[in-house]
Order: C-alpha cells, then structure tokens, then sequence
C-alpha cells in the first residue's frame, strides 16, 4: 500500500472521440519512442498525454505488452510546474504529482524520500518535474533496501531497539496522537507509526514481548481498515546518497522531454535515454519538439491550432458557424457562457 497525498479534479478527455491518436499511441508500444511537433500550445499537449495514458492503461492493452503506469513529464522551467499540473487534471483524472525545484532552496532528504515513494506507488500517476529535480541525486535503491526492517505478526519486540531503529532511519516522535507520515507514537503496549508507503498509520499491538497485530488504522474514526501479517518500515532518510531516480524508473514508465534546453551533460544523459530504439528494460520516451531530426522514423506531426483572441463574442460565433459549415465537432470551455 502506498500513500497518495493529491487529487485530480476533472475528466475532461472522456467527453472526445476514443482512439484519436491510435496511430501514435500503437507506434509508442511498438517502439518505446516518439517525436511529435504541431502540439500548438499546453492544453494541446495536455489533451495528447491524457488521451495517451486513457489508451495504454492496463486494461486496455492487456498482458502481451506493457502499458504506461507512470508519466514523467519533464518541463522546462520548474515555476511552470503548477500550471502544467493544473492543465492536465482539466483532461485526466489520473493523480498528478509536483516534483519540481522550489526556487533555489535545493530538496531536502526527508522530501527526496517522499517523491520516491510516491513515485515507487503502483497507482498509475503523472509527475511533473524540472530537470534539476529530474538529475538531482537520489539514495540508490541498494541503499533504500538497506536501511528497511521488517515488523511480522507473532515475532518477538524489543520496544527500544525498534524506537531506536525509526530514530536512525529518519522517523520523529508525536507528541500528538494524530499522526502526519514520518512520525511515531508509543502508548503502552501500542506503537503507532505512520510510514509513507501507507495511506494511513500502524498500529503494532504488543503483547507482553510479542507482536500480537499489525492493523492500519483510519485516524478519524480509529477502525482498523486492514490487518498485516508484515510490514516493511522504509527508511527517510539514507546515510549515504548516489543513485539516480532513473534506477526507480520501470518498464512501464513513460518520460516525455517537453522541449526542455538542457546543459550539455544533462543533454548527453537524455540522449542515453532516447537511444534510436529502446528494449524492454528502458523507460519509453516521447520528445516534444519544433525541430525534428532529419530522418526521425519515429516522427509524427500533430495538427494542433492555436489561434489568435477573438474581437469579440460575435467574431468568435460567426468562426464558429465556418465550421459548422466545415462539419468540425466543436466543444467550448468558456468563463463566459451567459454572454456566449
């Protein structure tokens, strides 16, 4: 089980016409690769994706090929970020998470542990994120394995060595009962602790010097949701840090370069990834560009428009009645519906 702390808000693909961009999306799972252009503007590329992850969910492509579980959209500028999320939960219920920098305060570690493990959750998920978060240095999964202990129902408890043991790998005492992930209660023969690979605490209930239950709780109304048998306690923090988040990233993960200009070393890292034909063992990658490489094989050019403000409301009907004329199916998002 995995905590996810971010809702989405709207749905907006399921109201257009299904399998859009088939052509596209069969030379995705065939190739692991794209080049687009003529995506015209955000909303566009937002529309694409949405439509994308719709028709590469498990459900859909089924077990002879892998789907897409997890977008990492990689964006230009970080302040970017939020507008990009917002843009995309208008398309897509899917949860979208930010990664991104936040100004010029680096990440810190205990932040660093809560994107992995979001990232690490099987929900599928979109995660916005600047290349400076994309390349920053990450604990290994080596390092992550390492410092995790393991709780089983029925095994013997020493209460200080496992208080010991949260302490050293990053957990904080509450004072409060209520708990936030990364912190710990003990209250008499009960030790709450909330991990984040949960979406809610654990009560590990101790019976004299055994581990009688294992439950996660609901903090609101104290049922308990489900019961363990074992647990994994992952660590927040990592005594030493030199991996990559590129060795969490999956099979069924999908990074899409969004135009970004990067300094010479993190260009060669993205050319390692974009290799000209990926095997099952890498990230499919998908590059938004307005300058495609002469005999790109996996290039497709996307007729998207974008258009110039409107005069006024009549302007913009009397467009409207031209392509009407022109048999387009037209849906309006508009702020101003009483005055169209």
């Amino acid at each position: 089980m995995y905590a996810s702390q971010e809702a989405s808000f709207y749905n907006s693909v399921q109201f257009f016409q299904k399998n859009v961009h088939r052509e596209q999306v069969d030379h995705l799972l065939e190739h692991r690769k794209l080049t687009l252009s003529g995506t015209g503007n955000l909303n566009a590329k937002s529309y694409f994706l949405s439509e994308l992850m719709q028709a590469t969910s498990p459900e859909v492509v089924g077990k002879k090929k892998d789907g897409i579980n997890t977008l990492f959209w990689v964006i230009e500028e970080a302040s970017e970020a939020e507008k990009v999320m917002a843009n995309y939960r208008f398309w897509n219920g899917l949860p979208v998470h930010n990664f991104a920098s936040k100004g010029e305060k680096p990440i810190s570690d205990l932040e660093k542990m809560f994107r992995l493990y979001r990232m690490m959750s099987p929900e599928r998920k979109v995660v916005v994120i600047d290349p400076a978060s994309f390349f920053a240095v990450y604990p290994s999964p080596y390092e992550i394995k390492k410092n995790t202990f393991t709780l089983k129902k029925g095994e013997k408890f020493d209460p200080m060595e496992t208080i010991n043991n949260l302490l050293d790998i990053g957990y904080e005492f509450s004072a409060d009962e209520f708990l936030v992930p990364g912190t710990y209660c003990k209250q008499g023969g009960l030790l709450n602790v909330f991990v984040p690979t949960f979406r809610s605490p654990l009560k590990i209930e101790i019976d004299g010097v055994d581990i009688a239950g294992i439950y996660e709780y609901d903090q609101e109304t104290q049922q308990v949701a489900r019961s363990y048998d074992q647990v994994d306690i992952v660590p927040l923090k990592c005594a030493q840090e030199k991996g990559s988040l590129l060795e969490f990233l999956k099979t069924d993960s999908l990074i899409v370069d969004d135009e970004i200009d990067l300094s010479p070393e993190f260009s060669q890292t993205m050319k390692t990834l974009e290799k000209e034909e990926h095997d099952s063992k890498f990230p499919a990658f998908i590059t938004f560009t307005a300058f495609p490489e002469e005999e790109d094989k996996h290039y497709f050019y996307l007729y998207y428009l974008s258009i110039l403000k409107f005069q006024d409301v009549y302007d913009f009907l009397n467009d409207l009645r031209e392509k009407q004329r022109a048999a387009w199916r037209v849906m309006i998002f508009s702020k101003h519906l009483d005055e169209l």
